[in-house]
């Protein structure tokens, strides 16, 4: 399929594209949207998608109606299915090759699918996608922020595809030709990769794919964004950001797929990471935390991500609500019950200080924690506490990075691995130098100093200690008196 049929397709639905505007492949990520001007100034509007082309849940289930035999069907479950699984499908089914007798309505998006991407085939420079790595290439990833959704995501999609299968041979019985787990992972992360979310009613907001804008790539120095209106998605220049250059004839056009995606959200979604020249330090890591037991995370609601940033200028900052829940016990007014209802279903509740908080799950919590139990002298003390915790897990995470035996240098394909490597290497360390100036600092502060004074029992009595936490920190001297503050 050409990109001439592209425009014909576009025109035929109503997509308008800048005469400026041109669609063609780039050496790195497939195709792209490029400056085809003569003046340095390019027009405001480049793009504009109406919305009823865009492949929304909600628009996919009204094309379904008139596909009873194909679509319509595979979109049946008998669970809810997720607004990203409704495009998936669509995806799947279309890009699927049944031949010509297919009664898919491919024409009403084939010449614009028909231009997607191949991960297998996009070339070195693109790389290839986490979710098509084999197993020993995921397990190269251990120890980095990417390997546990990677794992997560994979067995996802292992479920929402064997679903499908067994829709898919109802509905295709006389088909010869099976589905295969590749095609399945591929839609999805031609979806996942361009989706944007989106105000539907002003109210709720939607999951859409937008054709033809999806074909902009990543900048560090966005030149366009796109804007919603009542009907349609446009893009548009950003000339506030970058300096008129960037509109030259065949500059890219680029947008930022958003401020806040570190290098493993990046590699994990799009494929790629930013190049050393694009690369400004500026980093976001997300990390698991496992501690705690079930009962803790049930209450939680989520899973407990500690979120880290560092700057352009190296500063660091950090956030976890999780750790609230993890610094306090039953001596300090927080407990986690569990009882039996009448159908042998289980109920966890929460209790702080002396209130039983039913019902109430995550950040809720840790603000019921916040407001009632850490106030006064516990303030500094709890923060410590939260700071001696933080310390313990990145120092398992620094050794977990330096625990891997491949030699990277034998695999380039695995270099963007070792890349992300170094990358959170350098947060944990700044991260570890932070947490130590802070420990310092509180353990020094009066509140905490009273605090300690005033323990009477022996500390293995009075600690909530690693075991009980879930946290396994480092013994001898350099612990001394921190069992105490917990």
């Amino acid at each position: 399929m050409s990109t001439e049929q592209l425009s014909t397709w576009a025109n035929l639905h109503s997509i308008l594209i800048s005469d400026s505007v041109q669609v063609k492949a780039t050496e790195h990520a497939g195709l792209g949207l490029f400056y085809n001007c003569s003046s340095e100034k390019a027009p405001e509007r480049l793009l504009e998608v109406p919305r009823t082309i865009l492949l929304t849940a909600s628009n996919v289930r009204t094309l379904a109606l008139s596909q009873k035999d194909t679509l319509l069907p595979l979109l049946e479950s008998e669970r809810l299915l997720a607004a990203r699984e409704v495009v998936v499908r669509f995806f799947t089914l279309v890009l699927h090759k049944f031949g010509e007798e297919t009664r898919v309505p491919q024409s009403f998006y084939g010449p614009y699918l028909a231009l997607l991407p191949d991960p297998w085939t996009a070339g070195s420079k693109a790389g290839v996608p986490p979710m098509f790595w084999d197993e020993e290439r995921c397990a190269r990833a251990i120890g980095t922020s990417l390997y546990a959704p990677l794992r997560a995501k994979q067995r996802k999609l292992r479920a929402e595809f064997e679903e499908l299968s067994q829709r898919w041979q109802a509905v295709f019985v006389h088909e010869t030709e099976t589905l295969a787990y590749e095609e399945y992972i591929r839609a999805d992360w031609l979806v996942s990769s361009r989706v944007i979310e989106l105000p539907s009613d002003g109210v709720e907001w939607e999951l859409a794919v937008v054709p033809i804008l999806d074909f902009a790539n990543h900048g560090s120095q966005p030149n366009a964004r796109y804007e919603n209106t009542d009907d349609s998605v446009e893009l548009v220049c950003a000339e506030s950001e970058v300096s008129g250059s960037d509109y030259r004839d065949g500059a890219e056009i680029v947008i930022s797929y958003g401020p806040d995606k570190g290098s493993s959200e990046l590699l994990f979604t799009y494929g790629f990471l930013l190049t050393p020249a694009e690369y400004s330090g500026e980093e976001h890591v997300k990390m698991p935390v496992s501690s705690g037991g079930s009962a803790l995370q049930y209450i939680y609601g989520r899973v407990p991500l500690v979120e880290i940033h560092v700057d352009a200028e190296g500063s660091i900052s950090w956030e976890c609500e999780y750790l609230w829940l993890l610094c306090v016990g039953p001596d300090d007014g927080f407990e986690v019950s569990v009882s039996v209802t009448h159908d042998s279903s289980e109920e966890i509740d929460a209790t702080v200080a002396g209130e039983t908080l039913v019902g109430v799950r995550g950040n809720e919590v840790a603000t019921a924690i916040r407001s009632r139990l850490a106030v006064g002298k516990m303030a500094a003390v709890l923060m410590l506490r939260r700071v001696l915790l933080l310390e313990q897990l990145t120092t398992g995470w620094l050794d977990a990075l330096g625990e891997s035996e491949w030699d990277y240098s034998e695999t380039p394909e695995d270099e963007p691995i070792a890349t992300l490597r170094q990358r959170e290497e350098r947060v944990f360390t700044l991260l570890l130098d932070e947490l130590e100036e802070r420990k310092q600092h509180l353990a020094e502060t009066p509140d905490v100093l009273d605090f300690l004074a005033q323990q009477q029992q022996p500390p293995e009595e009075k600690s909530m200690g690693a075991e009980e936490s879930g946290v396994t920190g480092n013994e001898g001297e350099d612990n001394e008196g921190e069992d105490e503050l917990r």
